[in-house]
């Protein structure tokens, strides 16, 4: 998938500077989430398992530039680094995959779903908590092997990956019942905070409305202080391109409880617009349900 994200963003970069002569060499880290694909992930302290060692081969020089799947990138920046440009956005959505193109209303009482996300394992049990949701980890193939062999009845993927893959397998969309991660879909390229030149270089690859749009979510993330510990979604779209519809939510792990608001706001403020709508949703019973995931990292740390 990171290979696949990087030559997508290559690609876009070549079609909006075609009189550039730019040789692009790819260099593949290995991070603490990759190394943890057999493991739980959420259960080892603090954050960024999947971006730490990147940030490092920015910093060492290893390489000049990274591609991060957006929603992969802690709100709170890694220091020494910055995100110089954030790509055109693919599909925000998230995809209920089975054997045989059933929707999530169709599977049977007690059925095996598959997710590696807590925010879909909460979303899933609010809609149906006779499922048993199971942990997925591994690349796409790897799960998408697992479903075909019946260990699972069904699995829930982000719809870009498996698009920038070229994978479609059966599946029924989730859009209309599920908020997505902050940022899904988007890929953000980062540098050396001090490597400004090339920041200003890869602003080319920039697509206006996607970072509109994903900075709002991500505000909302940072309005809440929300970890990766937290079944958080939110979704932005523009409307009449000047109005920013926002809706987020918290769910408790269980999908029982949950503190949800949508707003319009200008969209030339996507940054307030994701805070103001974090606090309204904090005071709509988010608050409780944050302090809970809190207490889960506590536990995870010890």
């Amino acid at each position: 998938m990171a290979l696949a994200q990087a030559r997508e963003v290559i690609a876009d970069w070549r079609k909006t500077q075609p009189q550039a002569t730019v040789d692009f060499e790819l260099v593949v880290v290995k991070t603490t989430g990759d190394r943890q694909s057999e493991g739980n992930w959420r259960e080892l302290p603090g954050y960024g398992h999947f971006t730490r060692a990147v940030d490092l081969a920015l910093l060492e020089g290893t390489a000049d530039f990274a591609v991060h799947s957006l929603k992969d990138l802690p709100v709170a920046a890694n220091q020494g680094t910055l995100i110089a440009a954030i790509a055109r956005r693919d599909s925000a959505e998230d995809v209920l995959i089975t054997r045989d193109g059933s929707d999530l209303a169709d599977l049977p009482k007690g059925a095996a779903v598959a997710t590696g996300s807590l925010r879909r394992t909460a979303q899933l049990l609010r809609l149906r908590p006779d499922l048993r949701v199971r942990p997925a980890r591994g690349n796409i193939d790897r799960r998408l092997a697992r479903l075909s062999t019946g260990e699972w009845d069904a699995l829930v993927l982000a719809e870009a990956g498996l698009r920038r893959l070229g994978l479609s397998p059966p599946q029924s969309p989730l859009g209309s019942v599920f908020l997505p991660a902050a940022g899904q879909g988007a890929l953000a390229l980062t540098v050396a905070a001090d490597n400004r030149e090339l920041a200003d270089w890869l602003a080319a690859i920039q697509d206006s409305e996607t970072a509109c749009l994903t900075t709002a979510e991500r505000a909302f993330l940072q309005g809440l202080n929300a970890g990766c510990h937290a079944a958080v979604g939110v979704r932005a779209r523009l409307v009449a391109g000047e109005r920013l519809h926002l809706e987020g939510a918290v769910w408790s792990a269980d999908g029982r409880v949950e503190a949800r608001a949508a707003e319009e706001f200008a969209a030339a403020e996507p940054l307030a617009a994701g805070l103001e709508l974090a606090q309204t949703v904090r005071a709509a019973g988010g608050e409780r349900l944050l302090s809970a995931a809190s207490h889960r990292v506590s536990a995870y740390s010890d």
